[in-house]
């Protein structure tokens, strides 16, 4: 899902989205590799983003609703079975 890259790094404990958009002026921030020079809107599921040669991991990407069933069900059963 498509997000401003400035809140994309405020959400990921990188910066406010103000300090953000300091960061991409000094062109400090690369996504695929290319240096930004504005704030753009990124896909964090397939574009690599990097603040000064540092790969930002996207933490806030939500769960799918598959994935919370599994994990529920894994936890049901670990309970049932302790």
């Amino acid at each position: 899902m498509p997000i401003r890259l400035d809140s994309f790094l405020s959400k990921n404990g990188i910066s406010s989205r103000r300090k953000a958009k300091e960061l991409i002026s000094q062109e400090k921030v690369t996504v695929n590799g290319e240096v930004v020079l504005e704030v753009l809107q990124v896909d964090p599921e397939k574009d690599e983003i990097s603040v000064e040669n540092q790969l930002v991991n996207p933490k806030y990407l939500k769960k799918t609703p598959e994935k919370c069933k599994i994990k529920i069900k894994t936890i049901i059963l670990a309970a049932f079975l302790f």
